[in-house]
């Protein structure tokens, strides 16, 4: 009886060791594509792209002007004395109010656009960067 239990045993741990044991034999081109897709590096620099593509984006908003604009409307309601009667009345006011305003970066318009060319030069072909940083 010792000796069937033992069996079934031994055979049980057998089985689950061939059912756990890798079922696919892998290629040299599914290893490295493997290793590509899950490599951290690589989707480090993919983060650091988006990053620096929203720095260069912010750069250019920061190069528009700002509008800013209000409306108010108001009511008083309320008794008034009269000069010439020295009689009391009741009176309305209406009254409106409306702006509109603007500014535009002019003192730091300079550093704005050097901090923009900075950002793009590093989505710029290496042919281009060698005018750009003329320029500057």
């Amino acid at each position: 009886m010792k000796k069937i239990l033992i069996l079934i045993f031994t055979c049980l741990i057998s089985s689950q060791a061939l059912i756990f044991s890798q079922q696919k034999v892998w290629s040299l081109e599914e290893c490295i594509k493997y290793a590509i897709d899950n490599n951290i590096q690589i989707k480090q620099q993919g983060i650091q792209t988006e990053i620096q593509k929203n720095s260069l984006d912010l750069a250019k908003f920061l190069l528009l002007p700002s509008l800013n604009g209000q409306a108010s409307h108001s009511y008083s309601f309320g008794r008034a004395l009269d000069q010439n009667t020295y009689t009391f009345f009741n009176q309305t006011l209406q009254s409106d109010y409306f702006y509109l305003g603007g500014s535009m970066p002019v003192s730091t318009a300079y550093r704005i656009t050097i901090l923009f060319r900075k950002i793009n030069i590093r989505f710029l072909p290496v042919s281009r960067i060698s005018r750009i940083l003329v320029i500057m």
